[in-house]
Parts: structure tokens; C-alpha cells; sequence
């Protein structure tokens, strides 16, 4: 009689072993999955900040710069028309 309550006892035993290591294996496939979403959004996180960071790079072109020259209108006043221009009537 001791013997079968000893091995019924083992037998407990072992299926609340297996039963706990079916029940964390679950646990840690839930886990793994819930890391594995967490990684996928942490790289699309830093590919789309790469791609901003890129293309706000690409749209910071230095201006172009504009000569004096440019700017300066074509015709010159003759010193004869400055002359006249800032007389009284």
C-alpha cells in the first residue's frame, strides 16, 4: 500500500511539473511574442526616423547666393543725370 500512495505521490508530482512546465512554455511563447512585436516597432520606429532625418537632409540645400552684380540694375546714372536729378527747379 505504501508503495502505490509513494508512486501515485511521484505521479502527482510529475504532472504538476509537466502541467507547470506546459503553462510557462505558454507563458514564454506569449512573452517571446510580445518581444517580437515590441523589436518589430522599435525597428520600423528607426527606419522611419531615418528616412525622416534623411529627407530632411536632402531638403536642406544651402541657398544659392546671389551676386552684387545681380542685384545691381543694368543702366548706370551718368554723373550728368545725377546732377540734374538732384537740383531745385
Amino acid at each position: 500500500m505504501k508503495l502505490a500512495a509513494k508512486f501515485l505521490n511521484y505521479d502527482i508530482k510529475y504532472r504538476t511539473i509537466m502541467r507547470g512546465n506546459v503553462e510557462n512554455g505558454q507563458r514564454i511563447d506569449e512573452l517571446t511574442e510580445n518581444i517580437s512585436r515590441v523589436e518589430l516597432k522599435f525597428d520600423t520606429l528607426t527606419r522611419n526616423s531615418i528616412e525622416f532625418s534623411r529627407a530632411a537632409t536632402i531638403k536642406q540645400h544651402p541657398a544659392t547666393q546671389i551676386k552684387q552684380e545681380e542685384l545691381m540694375p543694368n543702366h548706370q546714372h551718368s554723373p550728368s543725370t545725377r546732377n540734374t536729378f538732384m537740383k531745385d527747379p
